[in-house]
């Protein structure tokens, strides 16, 4: 499957260097920074989006949902992701995405069996809005690239959007007048 000029990969390869980019950056004394998702710190934050990864790895490599999350969670037994671990779970869901079958497939999933283009979709969202939150913990007065807010806003306004509908999420905001990447922050709560 040539998936050159694909949206969703283009917006899963700047994510990724977005991502990659700011967990490199983190300083030692930095990981306990508060995050601005729930009562999570930058560790917390590292965590969830590199078990996200991991959890993902696992499903599109065919481990039922249920194994996927143990999986996962045995990863962390050690403590928290380093910052090598979290790096390396982006570039491992990255070429698990690139698989010609990855997006053709039916996987087994938390939120149902779904098609490879949906999780990557979910995926796709989670990492954006936390990419926000990482440079938001490191350097307040984050904003979001206009390819991914694009991207974001457009998946979103989708009729098939499964982020909307399994989040509920209200995607009022979406045709808001407070600015592109303000109004896709705030359907998350941002």
């Amino acid at each position: 499957m040539d998936t050159t000029g694909d949206p969703d990969i283009d917006a899963l390869h700047s994510v990724t260097t977005r991502l990659v980019d700011a967990v490199a950056s983190i300083e030692p004394d930095q990981w306990i920074l508060a995050a601005p998702c729930t009562d999570w710190d930058l560790t917390a934050l590292i965590d969830h989006i590199t078990g996200g990864n991991w959890f993902t790895v696992a499903i599109l490599a065919g481990q039922t949902s249920v194994d996927a999350m143990s999986s996962a969670h045995e990863m962390f037994a050690g403590g928290s992701a380093t910052s090598d671990a979290a790096i390396q779970s982006l570039h491992d869901q990255s070429r698990a995405f690139l698989d010609p079958e990855a997006l053709l497939r039916i996987w087994s999933h938390v939120a149902g069996d779904l098609g490879g283009r949906q999780i990557l979709r979910l995926r796709l969202h989670d990492l954006i809005v936390h990419s926000w939150d990482v440079q938001e913990s490191l350097r307040p007065g984050a904003t979001l690239p206009d390819d991914l807010v694009r991207w974001g806003l457009e998946e979103l306004g989708a009729e098939d959007s499964l982020t909307a509908d399994h989040f509920g999420l209200d995607v009022g905001p979406v045709r808001g007048s407070t600015g592109p990447s303000r109004a896709y922050l705030q359907v998350f709560g941002r």
